[in-house]
């Protein structure tokens, strides 16, 4: 089969000096090939320019595509692994979540069972508390007082604008508990009651939840100024067998029992004698 010169395209004869690629087996006339040509040469090691390039290109792409595959694999890897530690530490923190709220409905469960059994030992013959609607309903309106305060003694506003009265009574409220560290606002303020001459209503005070009122409760231990006493708003309930116990001890002490006192725990008022040498006593 007759040669040509990829060059020239004429014949190329065992006669006329000429090259062969290894690679792509073109001929090349060494007169028509501008490129240097070795001294010595086979046929069947010399590779052309253009197949020199094309491998000279090739070799570094593959090469450069392999340790791109790598840095993609241990970059997968690394991401793999960091998405698994992560989910690990949500896992964990919704671990930690679910056992605090389990630990709550726990609590609240307990502290539900003890309001119902104060409810039944509070009304009167129990009656209002065969019913266990009775029940839920006092269960609601303690929970939901459990956020209000009830401030006594606060000299009441001349002002004439309703909006000006509540800003008045705010700004007393923060005069008093002030000095005592930082302390929320309520988010609703009014007074209780009917108005009357010298002597100004209670001013009930509700806020977002029940811990911010107990700021206000305990601080009634931390205050110097014993003429403003910040309360809890008790139901109906509640103070029915607070007044109860007022009525009975006022009655023990009309018949001669002198050293009974009254105290209040957790909101519930008791009767206590004090006798020389030992604790008071509680009697109801």
């Amino acid at each position: 089969m007759p040669a040509y010169c990829t060059i020239c395209s004429s014949g190329v004869t065992p006669s006329t000096p000429h090259l062969k690629c290894s690679v792509c087996n073109k001929y090349y006339h060494i007169k028509c090939y501008t490129e240097d040509v070795p001294d010595a040469y086979s046929d069947a090691s010399w590779v052309c320019k253009a197949c020199s390039l094309s491998n000279a290109s090739s070799t570094p792409i593959t090469l450069s595509l392999s340790a791109i595959e790598n840095i993609i694999e241990k970059q997968f890897l690394k991401f793999k692994a960091d998405i698994m530690i992560e989910m690990s530490q949500i896992i964990d923190s919704k671990l930690v979540l679910v056992n605090n709220r389990m630990s709550e409905i726990e609590n609240n469960m307990h502290r539900l069972q003890t309001e119902i059994n104060e409810i039944r030992k509070s009304a009167p013959n129990n009656e209002a508390t065969n019913n266990i609607d009775d029940v839920a309903r006092e269960i609601c309106d303690r929970n939901e007082r459990s956020k209000n305060v009830i401030l006594y003694n606060i000299p009441e506003s001349v002002a004439n604008s309703v909006e000006v009265k509540v800003m008045d009574d705010l700004k007393q409220v923060v005069s008093i508990v002030e000095p005592l560290g930082k302390f929320p606002k309520p988010k609703k303020i009014f007074r209780l009651g009917i108005p009357k001459p010298n002597a100004p209503r209670p001013l009930k005070m509700v806020f977002e939840d029940c811990e911010e009122a107990q700021l206000y409760l305990r601080s009634n231990k931390t205050n110097p100024n014993k003429k403003f006493h910040f309360r809890a708003d008790l139901t109906r309930l509640q103070r029915a067998k607070n007044y109860a116990v007022i009525e009975e001890i006022n009655l023990r002490k009309s018949r001669g029992e002198s050293d009974l006192r009254l105290i209040y725990n957790n909101n519930v008022a008791q009767i206590t004698r004090a006798n020389k040498g030992r604790r008071s006593q509680h009697l109801n």
